[in-house]
């Protein structure tokens, strides 16, 4: 398991103009290189951790403890045009790792990586202005990437793009994660809670689970007795198809010992 980056000692966290905290003495570790998924409904606070964890302003109690050398933190915000500056998508690529002080010749590469990762290859002269609301995600996903962050943090950095971008946004970030880039995913896409190795759940601002996906899914109550909720259900949310399916499967005795998290996953179960 890898070395502590962050750590959070019951900390709750106040909004500007409010006495009422909008996140309840959380308290957890998150460590170098892993992939942690941060899920819940609108509104349990799941934004407000991302901006605590990117280290921006904010009001809050309690500790929060990061690792002695410091990690370079990236946040992907919901809202791509809240962080996109320069006029053109390169410039917009330039301005960020002109502010990493990156050398002339280190940003040309690095814009081509991150351009190729994200799908905009070729797009350098085009204004940020008249890209869509997709493809100004991309544009601010490959701004993060091009500084190469130790941790960046994605707040529903998906949510604009059609399955197929997302799936390769994914991909890419599953293979920098598996190099030593520690992922922190934040969604609504439970489906894509898959490619987590943990998850946090929020409920009403306060963490109500911190564990496995398979856990987090699943619960051998539930499917033995139909009367206790998964994790998952619990917190408010609807398990993916895959997992609703499973769950369906178990209550008739198949697939007692399997706990698939993706389609290929439950064919392969399935099969099995």
């Amino acid at each position: 398991m890898g070395k502590s980056l962050i750590e959070l000692r019951e900390v709750s966290v106040y909004l500007p103009g409010k006495e009422e905290a909008v996140l309840h003495q959380i308290s957890g570790v998150i460590r170098e290189g892993e992939w942690l998924t941060v899920a819940g409904r609108n509104g349990s606070g799941k934004s407000v951790l991302g901006r605590l964890l990117a280290g921006l302003d904010g009001r809050y109690s309690g500790e929060i403890g990061r690792s002695a050398q410091g990690a370079s933190v990236r946040l992907v915000m919901q809202n791509p045009e809240a962080q996109l500056i320069g006029e053109t998508v390169g410039e917009d690529l330039r301005f960020g790792m002109e502010c990493a002080g990156l050398p002339p010749e280190e940003m040309e590469l690095r814009q081509q990586e991150a351009l190729a990762a994200t799908g905009l290859t070729g797009w350098e002269a085009c204004p940020a202005g008249s890209l869509s609301g997709g493809q100004k995600q991309l544009l601010a996903l490959a701004g993060a990437l091009a500084v190469r962050p130790s941790v960046l943090i994605a707040d529903e950095a998906t949510s604009m793009l059609d399955p197929e971008a997302r799936h390769r946004l994914l991909s890419v970030l599953q293979s920098l994660q598996k190099r030593g880039m520690t992922v922190i995913h934040i969604t609504q896409l439970l489906e894509e809670a898959a490619y987590a190795g943990r998850i946090w759940a929020l409920d009403e601002g306060k963490l109500v689970f911190d564990g496995t996906p398979e856990d987090f899914f699943y619960s051998r109550m539930a499917i033995a007795t139909g009367e206790c909720e998964s994790p998952c259900r619990a917190a408010g949310l609807l398990p993916p198809l895959t997992v609703a399916i499973t769950e369906q499967l178990k209550l008739r005795g198949l697939l007692t010992d399997r706990f698939p998290l993706t389609p290929v996953a439950l064919e392969r179960a399935v099969l099995a």
